[in-house]
């Protein structure tokens, strides 16, 4: 949720310098008072209280998304996680891929006691860029040494721009920034697994388990 923060104080700056006041970490400052009574700002940006006071929000540094994501669903979360768990249950694995998990499991708590046939497609973005992972899970690879991709510097000179494109940025990236997101990319593919564990043991537990039905793919 860092990320979003930054997002919405630089478009709020750039709109703040354009309306003739500046939006600062923790002040608002008009130049006249003319702007002042006509001033606007974007939704989400900052507060006023009763007395009128403004209150921006603040940019927070060195932001812990895998932290922020989980608080940010605990002050809003789903309308069906919200009735499985209260706000201080809520849990990383409730968050990303975990979200996804949990609603899969809904589904088939509800089919698998009628007699009707069904089917349960369930499908993680995971692991995509920008890496986010669970510290359970890139515990498990941050001190190990992750080689490269047997291509990682070919130059992709016979394959589509976007390709290229993508490459671009990851060789702006330093050794030490490759190897996190070497960790952070295992991670995910470990947490897939975990979360498709979490599936077949529902499966296996309510006798509905058949290896002939079960198939597990990636693109």
């Amino acid at each position: 949720m860092g990320y979003i923060a930054v997002v919405l104080l630089w478009v709020a700056a750039v709109h703040a310098q354009g309306s003739g006041y500046r939006l600062t970490a923790d002040q608002l400052v008009s130049d006249r008072a003319a702007h002042w009574r006509a001033w606007e700002f974007p939704v989400g940006t900052l507060t006023i209280d009763g007395s009128g006071a403004v209150t921006p929000f603040e940019l927070r540094r060195n932001t812990d998304a895998t932290k922020d994501i989980v608080h940010f669903l605990r002050l809003h979360p789903p309308e069906d996680l919200a009735r499985e768990k209260a706000a201080e249950e809520i849990e990383l694995a409730d968050a990303i891929m975990g979200l996804t998990t949990t609603l899969a499991l809904r589904y088939l708590e509800e089919v698998v006691q009628g007699d009707d046939p069904w089917c349960a497609f369930v499908s993680f973005e995971e692991p995509h860029d920008p890496f986010i992972a669970s510290r359970e899970f890139y515990g498990r690879y941050a001190e190990q040494e992750l080689p490269p991709p047997p291509n990682a510097d070919d130059d992709l000179a016979d394959r589509p721009g976007l390709y290229r494109r993508a490459q671009g940025i990851w060789r702006q990236l330093n050794e030490e920034q490759k190897r996190v997101a070497r960790a952070c990319y295992f991670a995910s593919i470990s947490e897939i697994d975990a979360q498709f564990g979490r599936v077949i043991d529902f499966l296996a537990g309510m006798g509905k388990l058949d290896p002939r039905y079960r198939r597990h793919a990636a693109f």
